[in-house]
């Protein structure tokens, strides 16, 4: 144990490191802050309990990582002059997903796309339903390969690897890119409307005058 009152470290190799009232039952196990508990059953489990409210937070796997930050949490991985982030992520309080730094003064080489090139290639890429290997058959995801979205697009820093960022990214331009096709063939499909309306319009006329040198 490292400092702290009312701990617990019951477990092989545990470790309490500050706060108080955590508990390390699991062996190889940490828990810090307040009120972390790490269960007999979950040897290897970390986790870390901020102090928002008077109550357990409790380890639910073994060899797992559970941190409660009721305040948000944030990955910088990136720094700038004076040490301000220029990379990274964060979840916010209340929130339920990462938000990636995307602020314009942080990126360079900034350029525009084809965005109609993007959904040719989309259209292109292979779409499949996966699971991974080593979890459970009924866990599904859909999603392309990372290789094939790398051929496709070469974006990121690995054929291994897809960014939400450039996945994100992708979907948008490709919503462009088919909106603009839309809108190119529906102005194809009103020109040509309006030209079999100007036609039937010039013969409906050119009837109605010989009609008239009839009578």
């Amino acid at each position: 144990m490292l400092g702290g009152t009312g701990h617990a470290a019951t477990g092989a190799n545990a470790i309490v490191a500050g706060g108080e009232r955590n508990s390390a039952a699991g062996n190889l196990s940490f828990a810090g802050g307040f009120r972390a508990e790490v269960r007999a059953q979950d040897p290897g489990a970390f986790v870390w309990a901020d102090q928002a409210i008077d109550s357990p937070f409790t380890s639910n796997a073994p060899n797992s990582f559970a941190v409660r930050s009721t305040g948000g949490a944030r990955f910088v991985t990136a720094v700038g002059g004076g040490g301000v982030p220029t990379n990274g992520v964060r979840i916010g309080p209340n929130e339920g997903a990462w938000s990636s730094l995307s602020d314009r003064a942080v990126k360079t080489a900034i350029e525009r796309i084809d965005v109609g090139q993007v959904l040719d290639r989309l259209l292109q890429m292979p779409i499949s339903s996966w699971s991974y290997r080593g979890a459970e058959d009924a866990v599904r995801h859909i999603g392309p390969m990372a290789q094939d979205f790398f051929a496709s697009f070469g974006l990121g820093d690995s054929e291994r690897h897809i960014s939400t960022i450039d996945a994100d990214g992708v979907a948008l331009a490709a919503i462009q890119g088919l909106n603009a096709k839309l809108e190119a063939e529906n102005a194809a499909l009103r020109a040509e409307l309006e030209r079999r309306d100007a036609a039937f319009q010039s013969r409906l006329e050119a009837l109605e005058a010989r009609l008239e040198q009839r009578q």
